[in-house]
């Protein structure tokens, strides 16, 4: 008994541990943290390797925080012409972006590249729970913010001259981190019209980039193994 009661207590003290160590929860203190674990429903899960976990307009009513492991995150432009991909390593919070507003539908798919473990919350729980709390309030809140302003930054954000530098710029533009390793699924024609240049000049700049050890590249497929590599040698 007094091992079962101490194994619990050592649960308890680390999922409050885990929670007050990503960003919606940084700042809590522990006893409202204590209240919360006892008041909202948090749903503790094991994704393993392969699975889809949200498919392109899937309606979202959660809040997810990756924990444990690695998803990949893929979208297509405008055209469908381009499909981007990035591997996102844990801690990652998805979902709270699209929780509310006029389209509350995941702008991603989301598949799982290993074993995984999360923490879910219900959109039910925020709006009648942990917005009750003013640090949650203001976590939420500065990340939507910053969110918003990376979007009006993109927006005015003057295009490249130089090709190389338009080509990493698009990428920051369609990529949700601006690190780690990311593909590209595309003809070279389609990347050409998207960076309103020629397939020729694009050829060239894939050539030279890889030539530096910077991506490889084919006719349909372009792999990045370190974003932050590729944007610290062309910016």
């Amino acid at each position: 008994m007094i091992n079962s009661i101490s194994l619990q207590h050592s649960q308890f003290s680390k999922s409050i541990e885990t929670l007050c160590s990503l960003p919606l929860f940084l700042g809590i203190s522990r006893s409202d943290m204590e209240t919360i674990l006892g008041t909202v429903k948090f749903d503790f899960r094991k994704i393993p390797s392969g699975k889809i976990i949200y498919h392109v307009n899937d309606t979202n009513q959660h809040v997810n925080l990756l924990l444990q492991g690695s998803i990949e995150a893929s979208h297509r432009s405008y055209d469908n012409a381009i499909q981007f991909n990035e591997i996102l390593t844990a801690p990652v919070m998805i979902g709270a972006d699209v929780l509310f507003g006029f389209s509350p539908h995941h702008t991603h798919q989301y598949k799982t590249k290993s074993d995984t473990q999360w923490i879910n919350i219900n959109k039910k729980e925020i709006t009648s729970k942990l917005l009750n709390y003013e640090i949650f309030r203001l976590n939420l809140i500065n990340h939507l913010s910053l969110t918003k302003q990376k979007q009006e930054r993109m927006l005015f954000e003057p295009l490249q001259e130089e090709l190389p530098k338009r080509f990493v710029q698009y990428l920051k533009h369609n990529f949700l981190y601006p690190a780690g390793p990311k593909s590209l699924d595309c003809r070279q024609l389609d990347l050409a019209k998207a960076l309103q240049s020629s397939s020729r000049n694009i050829g060239k700049m894939l050539a030279s980039l890889s030539d530096k050890k910077l991506l490889k590249s084919n006719r349909s497929h372009i792999s990045i193994p370190i974003f932050e590599n590729l944007i610290q040698t062309i910016l």
